[in-house]
């Protein structure tokens, strides 16, 4: 019997594409370990974005970030980088809000400082910070 993957949708996989699926899912493996330095890089990256005012080059980073960090077991930076993604778009029509970037990206930098990966009883302390922080700052 075949221990290949087994999937959710109960699809009957050919042994060529089990074995391609297989070895797609070892690359986001090897690529998965290495991740978090990506992120700590997105993070530098949105940081110079921000603090030159570019931030339609933001929005892209938090984009490429929401897409990447759940592929790579990174959950809660796909819903950080989403919401902060939204929050800066809203933020290319109006004035920039740095009292709300900070908090972001002092966030995104506590999980990967702590390998917040998923939304475990730190996380959503994590997030729970954010929104008492964003109500603080927004009455």
């Amino acid at each position: 019997m075949n221990k290949g993957i087994d999937y959710v949708t109960k699809v009957k996989f050919s042994q060529r594409q089990q074995d391609m699926l297989q070895k797609a899912q070892e690359i986001i493996d090897k690529e998965a370990v290495s991740y978090v330095e990506q992120l700590r890089q997105h993070i530098q990256s949105l940081k110079k974005s921000i603090g030159s005012g570019d931030i339609t080059q933001a929005i892209q980073i938090c984009h490429h970030m929401q897409g990447q960090a759940g592929t790579f077991g990174w959950p809660l930076a796909t819903e950080i980088s989403g919401w902060f993604k939204r929050i800066l778009t809203n933020q290319q029509n109006a004035t920039i809000d740095h009292k709300t970037n900070k908090i972001f990206l002092s966030s995104l930098e506590n999980m990967v400082k702590n390998n917040l990966k998923s939304h475990g009883k730190e996380a959503i302390g994590l997030l729970q910070n954010i929104e008492a922080a964003l109500k603080k700052n927004n009455p």
